[in-house]
Protein backbone atom coordinates (compact mmCIF):
# COMPACT_ATOMS: atom_id res chain seq x y z
CA UNK A 1 0.00 0.00 0.00
CA UNK A 2 1.31 3.17 -0.95
CA UNK A 3 0.73 6.32 1.33
CA UNK A 4 0.74 9.90 0.66
CA UNK A 5 1.64 11.95 3.72
CA UNK A 6 3.03 15.17 5.10
CA UNK A 7 6.24 15.45 7.76
CA UNK A 8 5.54 18.33 10.91
CA UNK A 9 6.81 21.33 8.64
CA UNK A 10 4.50 20.44 5.71
CA UNK A 11 6.31 18.21 3.22
CA UNK A 12 4.80 15.71 1.30
CA UNK A 13 6.22 12.08 0.68
CA UNK A 14 5.51 8.38 0.01
CA UNK A 15 5.63 5.67 2.54
CA UNK A 16 5.42 1.85 1.40
CA UNK A 17 3.41 -0.37 3.74
CA UNK A 18 2.04 -3.60 3.99
CA UNK A 19 -0.19 -2.64 6.73
CA UNK A 20 -1.88 0.36 7.61
CA UNK A 21 -3.44 0.73 10.82
CA UNK A 22 -5.95 3.88 11.83
CA UNK A 23 -5.55 4.07 15.65
CA UNK A 24 -6.57 7.58 15.71
CA UNK A 25 -9.61 7.36 17.41
CA UNK A 26 -13.59 7.83 17.05
CA UNK A 27 -13.64 9.94 14.21
CA UNK A 28 -10.72 8.64 12.28
CA UNK A 29 -10.16 10.41 9.09
CA UNK A 30 -7.91 7.74 8.00
CA UNK A 31 -10.84 4.92 8.57
CA UNK A 32 -13.03 7.69 6.91
CA UNK A 33 -10.49 8.12 4.02
CA UNK A 34 -10.71 4.16 3.44
CA UNK A 35 -14.15 4.03 3.61
CA UNK A 36 -14.72 2.02 6.75
CA UNK A 37 -17.81 2.37 8.41
CA UNK A 38 -18.42 2.03 12.18
CA UNK A 39 -21.80 0.47 13.08
CA UNK A 40 -23.08 0.52 16.41
CA UNK A 41 -25.09 3.32 19.06
CA UNK A 42 -24.62 5.50 20.94
CA UNK A 43 -25.98 5.29 24.45
CA UNK A 44 -29.01 6.72 25.61
CA UNK A 45 -27.31 8.31 29.15
CA UNK A 46 -24.20 9.92 29.97
CA UNK A 47 -22.07 9.37 32.59
CA UNK A 48 -19.88 11.89 35.29
CA UNK A 49 -16.14 11.03 35.19
CA UNK A 50 -14.15 11.50 38.37
CA UNK A 51 -10.68 11.26 38.67
CA UNK A 52 -9.31 11.24 42.10
CA UNK A 53 -5.93 11.72 44.13
CA UNK A 54 -4.92 10.53 47.76
CA UNK A 55 -7.48 7.64 48.04
CA UNK A 56 -7.40 5.40 50.64
CA UNK A 57 -10.42 2.97 49.97
CA UNK A 58 -9.19 -0.37 50.82
CA UNK A 59 -10.07 -2.01 47.15
CA UNK A 60 -7.72 -2.89 44.75
CA UNK A 61 -10.08 -3.93 42.21
CA UNK A 62 -12.52 -2.43 39.80
CA UNK A 63 -16.26 -3.02 40.56
CA UNK A 64 -19.25 -2.26 38.79
CA UNK A 65 -22.31 -1.41 41.05
CA UNK A 66 -26.02 -2.33 39.43
CA UNK A 67 -27.30 0.29 42.02
CA UNK A 68 -30.68 0.93 40.61
CA UNK A 69 -30.81 4.40 42.01
CA UNK A 70 -27.57 4.83 40.49
CA UNK A 71 -25.42 2.56 38.71
CA UNK A 72 -21.94 3.43 38.85
CA UNK A 73 -18.05 2.39 38.39
CA UNK A 74 -15.55 2.38 40.82
CA UNK A 75 -11.81 1.88 39.03
CA UNK A 76 -8.99 0.84 41.16
CA UNK A 77 -5.82 2.63 39.29
CA UNK A 78 -2.30 2.76 40.73
CA UNK A 79 -0.43 5.65 43.12
CA UNK A 80 -3.63 6.46 45.07
CA UNK A 81 -5.64 7.10 42.52
CA UNK A 82 -9.39 6.01 41.55
CA UNK A 83 -11.55 6.84 39.17
CA UNK A 84 -15.58 6.57 39.75
CA UNK A 85 -18.27 6.97 36.67
CA UNK A 86 -22.05 7.80 38.12
CA UNK A 87 -24.95 7.41 35.33
CA UNK A 88 -26.56 10.67 34.40
CA UNK A 89 -30.61 10.25 35.11
CA UNK A 90 -32.75 11.09 32.65
CA UNK A 91 -33.39 14.94 32.79
CA UNK A 92 -30.46 15.41 35.12
CA UNK A 93 -28.43 18.95 34.87
CA UNK A 94 -25.08 17.98 33.32
CA UNK A 95 -23.30 20.83 34.78
CA UNK A 96 -25.25 20.75 38.50
CA UNK A 97 -23.91 16.99 37.91
CA UNK A 98 -20.36 17.93 37.47
CA UNK A 99 -19.78 20.37 40.48
CA UNK A 100 -17.78 19.01 42.92
CA UNK A 101 -20.08 19.40 45.28
CA UNK A 102 -22.55 16.90 43.65
CA UNK A 103 -19.86 14.94 43.12
CA UNK A 104 -18.43 14.81 46.61
CA UNK A 105 -22.16 14.11 47.84
CA UNK A 106 -22.54 10.85 45.59
CA UNK A 107 -19.06 9.80 46.34
CA UNK A 108 -19.96 10.33 50.35
CA UNK A 109 -22.70 8.12 49.67
CA UNK A 110 -19.88 4.86 49.55
CA UNK A 111 -17.08 6.12 51.16
CA UNK A 112 -17.99 8.23 54.16
CA UNK A 113 -15.78 11.02 55.35
CA UNK A 114 -13.10 9.68 53.40
CA UNK A 115 -14.58 11.08 50.69
CA UNK A 116 -12.99 14.59 52.25
CA UNK A 117 -9.69 13.61 51.82
CA UNK A 118 -9.97 13.06 48.17
CA UNK A 119 -8.44 15.85 45.85
CA UNK A 120 -10.72 15.92 42.69
CA UNK A 121 -8.36 15.77 39.52
CA UNK A 122 -11.02 15.93 37.01
CA UNK A 123 -14.82 15.85 36.30
CA UNK A 124 -15.94 15.34 32.53
CA UNK A 125 -19.61 13.69 31.17
CA UNK A 126 -18.95 11.38 28.46
CA UNK A 127 -21.75 9.84 26.29
CA UNK A 128 -20.59 5.88 25.62
CA UNK A 129 -20.34 5.25 22.10
CA UNK A 130 -20.71 1.48 21.39
CA UNK A 131 -19.53 1.54 17.68
CA UNK A 132 -16.73 -1.12 15.88
CA UNK A 133 -16.31 -2.30 12.40
CA UNK A 134 -18.03 -4.87 11.22
CA UNK A 135 -14.50 -6.58 10.55
CA UNK A 136 -11.07 -6.38 9.56
CA UNK A 137 -10.70 -6.03 6.16
CA UNK A 138 -8.26 -5.53 3.34
CA UNK A 139 -8.60 -2.18 1.69
CA UNK A 140 -7.40 -2.28 -2.19
CA UNK A 141 -4.28 -0.55 -2.43
CA UNK A 142 -5.99 1.99 -5.58
CA UNK A 143 -8.01 3.92 -2.40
Amino acid sequence: MTLQVKSADGEAYELQAQYVVGADGGRSCVRKKLGIELLGMTHPRKWVVVDVTNDSLDAPYTALHADPERPFVCIYLPYRQRRWEFMLKEGEDEAKMCEEATIRKLIRNHIGDAVDELEIVRIRAYTCLLYTSPSSRDVEESR
